[in-house]
């Protein structure tokens, strides 16, 4: 049963000299936020007879604009209104207690350190190194960052937090702090003109939480506000306020189309 798995996880956990994390949907799902088969249950996406795959896809951005960031700007005014689960926090004290301050994480460290550092043009700088912990995630809400370091963590997929160009152009950039997409919740489009003010998007910060009488879905989430937002994400290597001038996200080097640096359905084409 139950009680009997959760004792045995205990055990090896207690006698683990390195944890692996490794979550995915069902670790976001926790936090009260829409998994993958319920975010599209939305009157918009229905009308069109469209799910989760078919609203993601990177060709929208050029064939429907609104569309595209109407989705993925309510996602991320969704994960940045959302405050990660009480889970998140038990396990950053496990990591505390056993795994970040080894002797063999300190070991990790100096091994870690010796290897040349490679040229980079991520958004921000990793100047930590992880120690005997190591997160391993397919989520894109960045609510990893809340707890973990920077260097702790590895993104399959991307996150909502960061952008790159449509294109060619070289380079990811981080979303301003208080940035916050306005989204029109009956058509779920997002046009673009002015986005909403920074202090709109930082008053996430305090909202109140929401009872959801269903399962979470794109723009219906609990909400609750997020008080260790991005707290261990860098900050950012370079000013990214021109690109987000507007509603719709733009190249910080040549103003054409941005695009979340996220892995979508349909990149590989």
């Amino acid at each position: 049963g139950v009680d009997l798995a959760c004792a045995k996880a205990a055990d090896a956990i207690s006698k683990a000299d390195v944890l692996v994390l490794c979550t995915g949907v069902g670790f976001s799902a926790d936090s009260c936020l829409a998994v993958c088969a319920d975010v599209a249950q939305v009157p918009p996406y229905k009308d069109r007879g469209s799910l989760y795959h078919d609203i993601c896809q990177p060709s929208y951005l050029r064939d429907e604009p609104d569309l595209f960031w109407g989705f993925w700007g309510q996602c991320y005014n969704d994960y940045r209104e959302t405050a990660p689960h009480a889970g998140y926090g038990i396990i950053d004290r496990w990591v505390e207690e056993r795994f970040r301050h080894s002797d063999l994480a300190r070991s990790l460290r100096e091994r870690i350190s010796e290897v040349a550092d490679r040229p980079t043009i991520e958004p921000y700088q990793v100047t930590e190194r992880p120690g005997a912990f190591y997160v391993f995630t397919s989520n894109v809400d960045a609510h990893h960052f809340d707890w973990f370091r920077a260097a702790e963590i590895r993104e399959c997929h991307g996150n909502t937090e960061i952008y790159q160009f449509s294109a060619s152009c070289p380079g990811v950039w981080r979303a301003p702090d208080g940035f916050k997409f306005r989204v029109d919740q009956g058509t779920m489009l997002a046009d673009s003109g002015v986005a909403l003010s920074p202090e709109a998007g930082l008053q996430a910060v305090v909202t109140e939480k929401k009872d959801i009488a269903e399962k979470p879905c794109i723009g219906q989430v609990s909400g609750g506000g997020r008080p260790h937002t991005l707290r261990y994400m860098p900050a950012p290597s370079c000013d990214a306020s021109a690109g987000f001038a507007t509603n719709q996200p733009t190249c910080i080097h040549c103003g054409g189309p941005g695009r979340p640096a996220i892995l979508m359905f349909g990149d590989s084409r």
